[in-house]
């Protein structure tokens, strides 16, 4: 039941209530050896799939309508990527996606005080949301003024107080929290020199291909890995997409109350996350899962070929990064076992998603889906800011017309 405390504090109580759960029921848990207690907290994780879809289709049902907001909801409750992180993984995107669409709902629909409660639970469960928060805190600022962002603002300080105080009187220390975001942040900023990606085909491992290395060796270099004598891979994507981030956040500020943020939102923190997977040597293909939602919401109005190949691209890019690092760890026999799955040799499935992944083909291929979807949301977010200036202008005009 302690094993939730080595992390933020808003998801320790997911992993304190299944570790309680067993102990009543079972008994002592025997980390990495009992499957049953792995497939109940896996379920659970697993379960917030269930919210986080049905804030989708409440957001959706706004622009959309009922039938469409179904449609979208299922895309991302059935999506095979979204699935394998929680049932397989058994890792916590779906907690933080509940958090964020809920969040993002509030301040769509008004409901700020909902909306920064979210948003800061979000914060207390992953790091990874601080990506959004400069987003949502200007489009904030731009749609409901200072005034009103202070005020619901500190309501959701609040909430996070109470969220973290049981925890407290638990014995979770309460500078753990800065501890566990201080060492993301210097993890983020410095990690390992040899690493192209975490596990996925960022931009760096295009260049790779480049630079005489194949396969696998193209994500995890055996060799520390430079533009430049000066420039490392990690400092310039740190670079790309720290310079990627200031200039959709800049260009959501130019947003005015008078016109309709909403879709530019979408757009801003869709890009964001995508362009961090593509750019950020320590980044994973799990964020991408953070991203998918805010895709399908910004890509409401496009064509659905547009819409159907984005997110299958996204998926696939997801998927095949996941149950192939799986195998690169089964092969290496780091884990005692890998219910289900096997490895390459044992499994005709886990064989051929190694096997795309560890391809230079495979690399090449995916690693461009990747840089065309970033792309590609680019570019939904100029034209949703030039849609804007235009509605703007047209208005302006019929209101003198002389």
């Amino acid at each position: 039941s302690s094993v939730g405390f080595s992390y933020p504090p808003a998801v320790a109580y997911p992993f304190w209530f299944v570790g309680h759960l067993w102990h009543v029921f079972v008994g002592p848990v025997v980390t990495l050896h009992d499957r049953w207690f792995h497939a109940l907290l896996k379920l659970s994780l697993s379960s917030f799939v269930i919210v986080a879809s049905w804030a989708l289709y409440l957001l959706m049902k706004r622009y959309q309508g009922r039938s469409w907001a179904l449609y979208a909801a299922a895309i991302f409750a059935i999506n095979p990527a979204v699935i394998f992180d929680g049932a397989v993984w058994g890792e916590t995107e779906a907690i933080l996606n509940a958090a964020l669409l809920v969040s993002i709902f509030g301040f769509v629909a008004g409901r700020t005080r909902l909306g920064w409660s979210a948003m800061v639970l979000a914060v207390l469960m992953k790091q990874t949301a601080l990506l959004f928060l400069p987003l949502v805190a200007v489009y904030a600022l731009r749609k409901y003024g200072l005034r009103r962002t202070l005020i619901d603002g500190s309501w959701g300080l609040l909430f996070g107080f109470a969220v973290v105080s049981p925890l407290i009187l638990l014995g979770y220390a309460p500078v753990t929290l800065y501890n566990v975001t201080a060492a993301q942040i210097l993890e983020f900023a410095s990690p390992a020199p040899q690493y192209a990606s975490s596990d996925t085909f960022s931009f760096w491992t295009l260049v790779n291909g480049f630079h005489g290395l194949h396969g696998f060796d193209r994500i995890w270099a055996p060799i520390s890995l430079q533009l430049t004598s000066h420039l490392s891979f990690a400092t310039a994507g740190t670079i790309a997409f720290a310079t990627i981030g200031l200039l959709t956040w800049l260009n959501l500020w130019r947003v005015n109350r008078g016109g309709d943020p909403d879709a530019m939102l979408f757009s801003s923190l869709a890009l964001v996350m995508t362009a961090y997977v593509v750019f950020s040597t320590h980044a994973s293909a799990r964020y991408l899962l953070l991203a998918l939602p805010f895709v399908i919401l910004a890509l409401a109005n496009s064509a659905s070929i547009i819409r159907f190949g984005m997110v299958c691209g996204l998926t696939a890019v997801a998927l095949v990064s996941m149950y192939g690092l799986l195998m690169v760890i089964a092969i290496r026999g780091e884990w005692p076992s890998f219910y289900g799955l096997g490895n390459p040799a044992t499994n005709s499935l886990s064989h051929l998603m190694y096997s795309i992944y560890t391809s230079d083909a495979g690399i090449w291929i995916l690693g461009a889906v990747l840089v065309m979807i970033m792309v590609s949301l680019a570019n939904t977010l100029v034209e949703a800011s030039v849609g804007l200036n235009m509605r703007r202008q047209v208005r302006y005009i019929l209101r003198h017309p002389a």
